[in-house]
């Protein structure tokens, strides 16, 4: 039986040899597609340029420089998998920036001495993260840091009994970007009711799995004190037309909200706002978790922003 990861990587941007249809892709050189709707020759799909605008999930015109107005952050590291590197799919109306590239341009619009580091890659374990990505990410000294891993050590089988060490190889990376003085950044990914493009003998517990590995990654976040953005429930998370085209990864208007709701949770950071605990379990609630004692900071987590008071 193929690992999982081998089925990660083989499906990742669905066949990007058509790079026609792929503005997202890394692989991709050709940036033609990437022109904004000014440059559409069919000007009968105008409207299509307005549906990001238009998504209530998303920012709104001039939200983001207001947020982030004035912050810190100059050297901004991402580590992690196919979340991290931004694997997607173009969807018209809606940036073609992966959720991380847009959070980066927005932190350095009109900051000349920002600087970003990506070294997220598909289809990499959390211990691979760690191994591969961590020293490189330490090394470019980063005072903010967004890690995303996880998600294809609960696509493999046994990660029930594998858990806790997952949990242990992101806490690992978490923690020695704190080290040197990193705000870190997590993330609990959209939760799909269904993943087609699973293999058949993962697809019947595919929800059960990214929802087990959603808490957990809340937990150790509340334990770390990252400020952890909880897509797991999002609204979106439930509408497959915010789902690529290989039925595993979130499309342009998930990347977008999903850096909605992170430049959100950094201006609340900003603000200094009072922001709610993460809605996680306890540690002690989950299965074989580390122990409590060396995961001891207070959560900085931020509801999403569907989630606040009106």
């Amino acid at each position: 039986m193929a690992a999982v990861t081998d089925y990660l990587d083989h499906v990742s941007h669905s066949d990007c040899s058509d790079h026609s249809d792929c503005s997202d892709c890394s692989d991709c050189s050709d940036r033609s597609d990437r022109s904004d709707c000014s440059d559409r020759s069919d000007r009968s799909d105008r409207s299509d340029c307005f549906r990001e605008v238009a998504d209530p999930y998303c920012l709104e015109p001039g939200e983001a420089e207001a947020l982030l107005t004035g912050h810190p952050w100059l050297r901004f590291a991402v580590l992690g998998d196919s979340i991290a590197e931004g694997v997607s799919e173009a969807v018209p109306g809606y940036s073609p920036q992966p959720c991380a590239d847009r959070v980066a341009a927005e932190l350095g619009r009109g900051q000349s001495e920002f600087e970003y580091l990506n070294l997220g890659r598909r289809g990499l374990r959390a211990h691979e993260v760690r191994a591969g990505q961590l020293d490189a990410g330490l090394a470019f000294g980063p005072d903010l840091a967004f890690v995303a891993c996880g998600a294809n050590d609960a696509l493999r089988p046994g990660y029930e009994t594998r858990a806790d060490a997952v949990d242990a190889e992101t806490a690992a990376i978490i923690k020695a970007l704190q080290g040197i003085g990193a705000l870190v950044v997590t993330v609990s990914i959209f939760v799909r009711p269904v993943y087609p493009s699973l293999p058949a003998w993962l697809r019947p517990t595919g929800t059960e799995r990214m929802a087990m590995l959603g808490a957990r990654t809340a937990a150790v976040a509340a334990g770390l004190g990252t400020v952890h953005v909880d897509l797991a429930r999002h609204p979106i998370a439930s509408s497959m037309d915010s789902t690529s085209s290989d039925g595993l990864h979130g499309n342009a208007r998930a990347q977008t909200v999903a850096a909605t709701e992170m430049i959100r949770a950094l201006g609340a950071v900003l603000r200094g706002s009072s922001p709610s605990r993460a809605s996680a379990p306890s540690l002690s609630s989950l299965p074989s978790l580390s122990s409590p004692s060396s995961l001891s900071a207070p959560a900085l987590a931020v509801r999403p922003h569907h989630l606040r008071e009106s």
